[in-house]
């Protein structure tokens, strides 16, 4: 019998074959993902077989699920990373007030903050920075950066984002209470599908942190990771301010 889960999978299995070629011409790392990506799915099809019991087709339905879920996002960041990678790639820089931005994306994350039973709040001091950015790019830059210091705090743990004026500069931060990342990791934890030791690789796909550091690198900024191991991790960013009237 076919399932909805099962078409989910097929078809997820279908789009990347689809693609590969063309992927795979791009470069070398992306060569790399769609081999994984496609053994990842292809891997449950003896539990789809109409002849395996009901209990075993469900463990494997549930494996097919969730690899379908991980190639969507492999696809959706590594053509994101394509067109940020991409010569002709333009920012659309306005200027915002980093406060509201960052209360808007601590808001997306409060429901899944609350369920891992870790505390996550927002603060931007007095300064009220305005930035001259892409908001829509800096979001998703935002986004991965609370997302992947959830992944790593414990229940118990304190994420903290905050944003500040720093100089000529806007600086944003967020800071967790989890596992950390040994100085030696530090530069490397930026690099595409590098995965530092103890699993923090930025988000389950590898290109969360590398996406972060191309936005940032596209708006002239510099992005930086404090850290030690098991003492939590301190990552920031810097932004163009926009100019006082």
């Amino acid at each position: 019998m076919i399932t909805p889960s099962s078409r989910s999978s097929a078809i997820a299995l279908e789009t990347l074959t689809r693609w590969a070629p063309i992927i795979a011409a791009r470069s070398s790392w992306l060569t790399r993902l769609v081999r994984v990506g496609t053994s990842s799915v292809e891997g449950t099809a003896p539990g789809l077989d109409p002849e395996a019991g009901d209990e075993v087709r469900e463990h494997h339905l549930a494996i097919a699920r969730r690899s379908a879920d991980r190639l969507g996002r492999l696809i959706d960041q590594l053509f994101e990373l394509s067109v940020l990678d991409a010569s002709e790639a333009r920012l659309e820089s306005e200027p915002f007030p980093v406060a509201e931005l960052v209360q808007d994306v601590v808001q997306k994350f409060e429901e899944q903050a609350r369920a891992q039973g870790v505390t996550l709040s927002a603060s931007s001091g007095e300064s009220q920075p305005v930035a001259l950015a892409d908001i829509g790019q800096v979001e998703r830059a935002l986004s991965n950066l609370i997302e992947n210091a959830l992944r790593h705090t414990p229940a118990g743990g304190e994420v903290r984002v905050s944003a500040r004026r720093d100089g000529a500069a806007v600086r944003i931060e967020v800071r967790d209470t989890g596992d950390g990342i040994d100085p030696a990791d530090h530069e490397r934890v930026f690099e595409r599908f590098y995965r530092v030791e103890g699993g923090r690789s930025g988000d389950g796909t590898g290109l969360g942190l590398a996406i972060v550091r191309r936005v940032v690198e596209l708006h002239g900024g510099a992005v930086h990771v404090a850290s030690e191991r098991g003492q939590g991790a301190l990552f920031s960013f810097t932004l163009p301010s926009a100019p006082t009237r």
